[in-house]
């Protein structure tokens, strides 16, 4: 019988064409040849496209100048916070805490929490309530660390004992500039704490 002239013979698989039109079978259009969709590389991980990094830094620069300048209006009242959590720790063994002496202490390694908000802050691609929630558990914990600082410092010093005094100074140097990028690191999503990340 004679072959209508509006059919489309099927491939050799013997699959129907039918309905597309184009002569390949509708089950594999849209389908790369092999089967599957090839694998695309990550383009991005941590070293990031120089523009990217670029434009971070310039976020983290802004966000820092401008906490810093906040800082200066209610830097005061985190001072008074942080003195006055040091005392009752410092009451426990006796001694009282100075507190003009704590305010020129405190002013010393009070800007973590600063380094720590421009970071958050520099990173967009993360949502904002887990930027919010990364920066007040952030807060919570260089602030009970700053307190535990001042406490340690006064109370080397009215001991006069030097091994305390060494691993003071230690810990005063770890919470002003690793801590903060520590915490920034495990609070915050891997993926997306670089500035080249997947919107998380």
């Amino acid at each position: 019988m004679k072959r209508k002239s509006n059919e489309i013979p099927s491939d050799r698989g013997g699959a129907s064409s039918r309905g597309t039109g184009t002569g390949v079978p509708e089950e594999r259009i849209g389908k790369p040849s092999g089967g599957s969709r090839p694998e695309v590389p990550e383009r991005f991980g941590f070293m990031g496209s120089a523009k990217e990094i670029f434009f971070f830094l310039l976020r983290l620069l802004a966000a820092s100048i401008i906490l810093t300048l906040i800082f200066r209006w209610v830097g005061r009242y985190y001072t008074w916070l942080i003195a006055h959590g040091a005392g009752p720790l410092l009451s426990l063994f006796g001694y009282e805490i100075v507190i003009e002496r704590a305010y020129k202490i405190i002013e010393d390694i009070s800007l973590n929490p600063v380094v720590f908000l421009s970071l958050v802050i520099a990173v967009t691609r993360v949502r904002i309530a887990v930027r919010l929630k990364a920066a007040a558990w952030g807060i919570v914990i260089l602030t009970v660390l700053n307190m535990v600082t001042v406490f340690l410092i006064f109370l080397s010093a009215y001991k006069g004992n030097d091994r305390l005094w060494t691993g003071t100074e230690f810990l005063n140097l770890t919470i002003n500039f690793f801590l903060p990028i520590l915490l920034w690191f495990l609070l915050m999503p891997l993926r997306t704490i670089v500035p080249f990340g997947n919107k998380n």
